[in-house]
């Protein structure tokens, strides 16, 4: 009997030594968001009000304590109607959330010009690159914004993505995030070097199933913040294995109780009730 149960913990030692725990990380996962449209609260709806920022950060901070996964917002965070003096709040809702890439959108420009003054991280370019380190993997993100705007910012982690060290020819996998209409997209996927996924911003389209374009994955973060995307991926023999699933910011996802509602206003922070889209860890 001693030694069947000798034998049982060995095998199991070799399974969990080989990776193949049923529990075991994927070898890259990914959240991502985008056309939040400025929605940062939860919608007036009457039935099942969804969306928020705080719903938004509250589910990255459940599903990913340690802060493995890949966090990129791919653009349309405000609109026209959003006030200015409210963008200090929204950058550090996501300074908050710790996004490693936030490609700006149409809309977004006085934004990303708020980000690069006040020095946050994250934000790049609309027609850029960075490369990323993350879980061993070296990842080549090539953003497509806007063309009217966004072209040779140098943002802090751009330069410092530069000066890193890694190269883009030594990528594991390269990601396009793009904020272009669908005719650019088919585009720049016939005149750039393929990549192994694109996550497309600007659409209104709603579904978290994988499309092709070229032979190429394509997928959607959704719309108005009421969805974030998760991406799990596998490298196997023959390519990246892509899992994507939805998380969906309904009204019985609580808000992170820790934080408070804060505001930026002429240089200064305080407290607003009004603004209950924006909020900062108290620690």
């Amino acid at each position: 009997m001693k030694t069947k149960l000798q034998l049982i913990a060995l095998l199991g030692l070799i399974i969990f030594a080989s990776g193949c725990s049923f529990y075991a990380d994927p070898d890259l996962r990914i959240f991502v968001s985008a056309n939040t449209n400025g929605i940062f609260r939860p919608c007036d709806c009457e039935v099942g009000p969804m969306g928020g920022l705080a719903k938004r950060a509250r589910i990255m901070t459940k599903e990913d304590p340690a802060r493995k996964a890949l966090r990129i917002e791919a653009g349309g965070i405000v609109d026209e109607l959003t006030d200015s003096t409210h963008y200090g709040s929204i950058l550090e809702a996501y300074n908050f959330m710790r996004y490693d890439i936030i490609l700006p959108g149409s809309n977004d420009e006085l934004l990303l010009d708020w980000a690069i003054e006040l020095k946050k991280k994250g934000w790049i370019g609309t027609r850029d690159q960075r490369i990323i380190k993350k879980n061993d993997l070296v990842i080549n993100v090539t953003t497509f914004g806007p063309e009217e705007f966004g072209i040779g910012y140098e943002t802090v982690e751009l330069a410092e993505s530069r000066q890193s060290g890694l190269d883009a020819k030594d990528a594991d996998i390269i990601i396009w995030v793009t904020y272009v209409d669908e005719d650019r997209l088919e585009q720049l996927v016939n005149n750039h070097q393929s990549p192994d996924l694109i996550l497309a911003g600007n659409t209104d389209y709603a579904n978290p199933e994988i499309e092709f374009i070229k032979d190429i994955p394509v997928l959607r973060p959704g719309v108005d913040g009421m969805d974030l995307l998760d991406i799990k991926l596998n490298y196997k023999n023959d390519g990246w294995d892509i899992k994507p699933k939805w998380h969906t910011n309904t009204q019985k996802c609580p808000d992170n109780a820790s934080w408070k509602i804060i505001r930026y206003h002429r240089g200064e922070w305080s407290n607003d009730n009004f603004l209950q889209y924006a909020y900062i860890s108290k620690r």
